[in-house]
């Protein structure tokens, strides 16, 4: 009986044994034992299959052998803090097969002990190629779509339903000088105070799943008044709350809408300005004609009419004469037909300025053109902030002589008139006391070329400002009051038009003075064809034969 239960009890420990073996072998994972030097002592089937050899040739060779020498020392690592440590240890390489071939592998190592008290090492080995070529490619999507949303010129900022940062670009980065990783898991209205009146809109975002925009608005910067774009787009996801905030600065926008309105607007000046012109020199014409006729019945003491009319009224034309001259009539008809005549050049000097130019070249006496842009300037009255063009005092010193340059002379005038208003604005902004332009002309004989120079007494630019005077859309002006394309617009018809130069010099508290120079014959291909109505006059000019305009008094 108990042989038979003995035989019994050993069947099963060798099925126990068999079943052990059989899950041994045929794990999911690999499994082998290591000696303390390294070398394989034992392996399942599966640690076999994974290195791609048979199970017998595993044994006594040293682990190091299978796996890529460039993981090496990742192995000694981990297999040194195993001894040192004593607890199991975990690491990833990239183990080879005979044929050469390569796969990642996940290890898990921990000391034991043998039957006969040697030390040894328990190896688990799990193939990770796939995962690993997973998480590569997820690391590929990412990096590419933090490519992409660095790249982007708009700020973009992430933010939970508690509206911490989880997402922060570069651009955003570059626009508050916050780098990326001090700026995730903090309150946006404490990194991005400029965002805070925003916070409302954000949160109704979030709660509504709705795009919300805010155009246009405005913020200031160390560049002055700027206008951005701001649009909150909430997350969709199941289980995701919160929003991408992108903000687009549309400030080169906005002054490109503002000129095209300005643009506009002069087109339509332009239109009525023939219209207006007429409709203003009949009622001008009438003035000055019944001034004269006034002035002739009220004088003449020829005129039949004259004593007719006076015998009848008991008068003689002698005492009428005596009587307005003590009054002052003839001076003041005087006047009103001077004004007139003023009134009439007025507008005659603003037609040729507002009709539309078709590019015609004639030679110009540019002491000419400086004339009538401050008759133009003058003008200028802002009732609202007391200025008026006209309570500036104008010197003139023009060389005699000066050549005439061939030019459109509308489009100077446009440069000249920039120059002359900015000035004028900004000395009655600063509270200048007694405002000045000096105006220069002069002949540069060795470089052919005729020079402009306007000098004003205002408070002047600093180095910085200087600088960028002449950029598109760059201006000192309060918001809504320029467009900062007046200068621009002035450097570019002088310098592309014409191929002279403009220049600026100012210091603070001392005045700015514009240096314009021409050459004589224009670069500008377009300009080769000149109008010859005014050579006669102009080459008279050139020889000093035309009266010459030095100082003077206001226009």
């Amino acid at each position: 009986m108990q042989n038979e239960e003995l035989r019994t009890a050993q069947a099963e420990i060798e099925a126990g044994r068999a079943r052990y073996f059989d899950l041994y072998d045929l794990a999911p994972v690999g499994y082998c034992t290591l000696s303390e030097k390294g070398v394989i002592v034992e392996a399942n089937l599966t640690a076999a299959t994974l290195l791609g050899t048979n199970r017998s040739a595993l044994i006594k060779q040293p682990i190091s052998r299978f796996i890529l020498k460039e993981d090496q020392d990742i192995y000694y690592l981990h297999r040194k803090q195993l001894f040192e440590v004593g607890g199991p240890q975990e690491c990833e390489l990239r183990l080879v097969k005979p044929d050469g071939t390569h796969f990642w592998a996940h290890l898990t190592v921990i000391a034991a002990q043998a039957e006969d008290g040697a030390t040894v090492c328990r190896v688990v080995l799990s193939d990770i190629t796939e995962r690993r070529r997973a998480e590569e490619e997820l690391r590929h999507l990412r990096n590419y779509l933090s490519n992409i949303i660095d790249s982007m010129p708009s700020v973009l900022v992430g933010v939970d339903a508690e509206a911490k940062i989880t997402l922060w670009n570069k651009t955003a980065e570059k626009n508050t000088g916050v780098v990326g990783a001090h700026a995730q898991g903090y309150l946006l209205s404490h990194i991005f105070p400029r965002l805070a009146p925003e916070m409302k809109k954000i949160t109704e975002s979030i709660r509504s799943r709705e795009i919300i925009h805010h155009r246009k608005r405005t913020c200031v910067s160390e560049r002055g008044p700027r206008y951005e774009d701001v649009t909150i787009y909430p997350l969709t996801g199941e289980r995701v709350e919160g929003a991408v905030i992108r903000i687009d600065d549309v400030t080169e926008q906005v002054r490109l809408e503002e000129m095209m309105v300005q643009a506009e607007k002069m087109l339509s000046i332009g239109g009525f300005a023939a219209g207006m012109a007429h409709e203003i020199n009949n009622p001008l014409a009438g003035i000055m004609q019944t001034a004269n006729v006034m002035a002739d019945r009220l004088t003449n003491e020829n005129m039949p009419a004259n004593l007719k009319a006076a015998r009848e009224a008991g008068v003689s034309m002698a005492a009428i004469r005596n009587f307005m001259e003590a009054r002052g009539i003839p001076r003041m008809l005087k006047t009103i037909r001077k004004s007139g005549l003023r009134a009439a050049e007025i507008v005659s000097n603003m037609l040729g300025f507002a009709r539309k130019s078709e590019a015609q070249v004639s030679f110009h006496d540019l002491s000419d053109l400086i004339d009538k842009t401050l008759d133009l300037a003058a003008t200028d009255y802002d009732i609202i902030k007391q200025y008026d063009f006209k309570s500036i005092e104008i010197r003139r010193e023009f060389e005699d002589g000066l050549p005439p340059v061939s030019c459109e002379g509308a489009k100077i005038q446009q440069v000249l008139l920039n120059i002359f208003r900015n000035g004028a604005e900004a000395m009655q902004t600063a509270g200048t006391g007694k405002p000045i332009f000096i105006v220069r002309t002069e002949f540069d004989k060795e470089r052919k070329m005729v020079c402009m120079e306007i000098e004003d007494n205002g408070p002047g630019m600093d180095e910085a400002i200087c600088k960028r005077v002449f950029e598109p859309f760059y201006t000192t002006k309060p918001v809504g009051e320029g467009t900062g394309l007046g200068l621009s617009v002035s450097y570019f018809i002088i310098t592309e038009n014409y191929g002279g130069k403009i220049a600026v010099e100012s210091q603070p508290g001392k005045g700015t003075k514009f240096v314009i120079r021409l050459p004589l014959k224009s670069t500008n291909d377009e300009l080769s064809t000149v109008n010859a109505d005014l050579l006669p006059k102009n080459e008279a000019a050139a020889n000093g034969t035309l009266p010459s305009k030095n100082r003077g008094d206001n226009p």
